[in-house]
């Protein structure tokens, strides 16, 4: 059958009746296959609307057509129309490790196209995941399409905000993404980087690791890096000698490596030895990890810039939509209208008094380059944060909800700057308790610094090369 397209760039595979792996082949033929890749659709979807049933073997037909679709034209392919039942049986098959996207509607399912489809009135979508994984991938995925995610942390959380659903423009609970990038995901908890590796680890990672990201990762601050390899085979000397490059280059900030759930059985000792002596830590769990007294060390040490890049005229330029961009999430989020105290290009300086900081920064990278930080009073954070988590007193918890509001800003920013034809990318936000391990991090790098006072309450944007 022929495929419906919609909005000129997605085809959609409507199926009906009863899915086995006898008659799977019979929905989708090598013309509709050819079709498709022809015409290089940005997302090719196939409907469940009218499935009475199915089983693993006629998903398994329809996983190879979507994973085909996805090598040979980088589209982003999944299953949409899945009422719950549908949904978890899917997830019960390939348990909960889907190797494509699953979307209770089709119109949940396009709002992930790459063109930004978010509307002005009203761009809220409320996220509830169990998995943190899902939840931090589906926010990114939205932020990037000038969405503003709501995330709720808790179940719930989610229960208190799905309550007032006319807020929102859409509410996703029933969905996955999957396969909408070979990159190995990544993901940050407690300021450190967590790196999600699978399978036999080969020359393929050299593809698969954002290389560039990760160097940002270092130079915003993050000082532990994890390579969670629970489901990790094995891997050879091409991927062992990747990991000691990263080693190497990571040993010029004073960063701190480790692996988790490695299966030291399946690896040649030659290389774990190697890996350890290129510093390299094993534990068994990611708890292990945290609570080990090491990394609890290393995590406390402010890390130093290894170079001072120059803030470029180019990234200057294009300063009033990053803070547009931050004026509109932050008034959005306090319900108050900033004033602007000041600009100027400096060292961040920022009060000398006894009220309590926490700052938060983000590594830009592609068209532009360059580090986005938000200083703020902790009150104005707190209230800042109170839409995303309610009323905090917690630190951590507060300090996490900062990082959502810089996705958001970089988010909007990235928004605003594809309407120029800029093209950007963004690294997980570092944050900082101690805002003299911010200075330690910026160095003696001058950047735009923009005061903004939120009734009294001050407010610091500064953008730096």
């Amino acid at each position: 059958m022929k495929p419906t397209i919609k909005k000129q760039t997605v085809a959609i595979f409507s199926l009906r009746g009863f899915i086995d792996g006898q008659n799977a082949s019979s929905f989708i033929t090598i013309q509709d296959i050819r079709f498709v890749e022809e015409k290089k659709f940005e997302m090719v979807l196939i409907s469940f609307k009218k499935v009475i049933s199915f089983n693993k073997n006629g998903i398994s037909f329809f996983e190879k057509i979507l994973k085909d679709f996805h090598k040979k034209i980088g589209c982003q392919v999944g299953i949409c129309d899945l009422t719950k039942k549908q949904y978890d049986q899917i997830k019960h098959f390939y348990k909960d490790d889907v190797p494509f996207s699953l979307f209770d509607t089709e119109e949940h399912a396009l709002l992930f196209r790459k063109e930004g489809t978010a509307k002005q009135n009203n761009n809220s979508i409320l996220i509830w995941k169990s998995d943190s994984s899902q939840r931090s991938i589906i926010a990114i995925e939205l932020f990037e399409r000038g969405f503003n995610p709501i995330v709720a942390q808790t179940y719930d959380d989610y229960l208190k905000l799905k309550a007032n659903k006319d807020r929102y423009l859409a509410i996703l609970d029933k969905l996955h993404l999957g396969l909408k990038s070979n990159m190995i995901a990544a993901q940050r908890v407690r300021n450190t980087v967590i790196y999600y590796l699978k399978d036999y680890l080969d020359a393929d990672i050299l593809e698969q690791f954002d290389l560039t990201y990760h160097q940002n990762c270092l130079k915003i601050g993050f000082k532990t890096f994890m390579f969670n390899a629970t489901r990790v085979v094995s891997f050879n000397i091409r991927a062992s000698n990747f990991f000691f490059k990263l080693s190497a280059e990571g040993a010029e900030y004073g960063a701190l490596f480790a692996f988790v759930g490695l299966n030291l059985d399946k690896i040649p000792k030659s290389f774990i030895q190697e890996l350890q002596d290129a510093g390299y830590i094993f534990f068994d769990t990611e708890e292990e990890f945290f609570e080990n007294e090491d990394i609890k060390a290393a995590k406390k040490e402010a890390m130093t810039r290894k170079t001072e890049k120059k803030l470029s005229k180019k990234l200057v330029s294009y300063i009033s939509d990053f803070t547009k961009a931050t004026v509109h999430t932050l008034q959005i989020m306090t319900n108050i209208v900033p004033k602007r105290k000041d600009i100027k290009i400096q060292k961040l300086t920022l009060p000398n008094d006894a009220v309590t900081y926490l700052a938060s920064s983000i590594a830009i990278y592609g068209e532009l380059e360059g580090m986005i930080t938000i200083v703020m009073e902790k009150s104005l954070a707190q209230k800042a944060c109170e839409l995303l988590l309610g009323n905090v007193n917690d630190d951590d918890i507060l300090l996490d909800g900062l990082s959502e509001i810089v996705n958001i800003i970089t988010g909007k920013s990235k928004s605003f700057l594809a309407d120029k034809n800029v093209s950007i990318n963004i690294t997980i936000p570092r944050n900082f308790e101690n805002l003299s391990d911010l200075q330690t991090v910026l160095g003696e790098k001058k950047g735009v610094q923009i005061d903004f006072s939120f009734q009294e309450q001050p407010f610091t944007f500064f953008l730096s090369g």
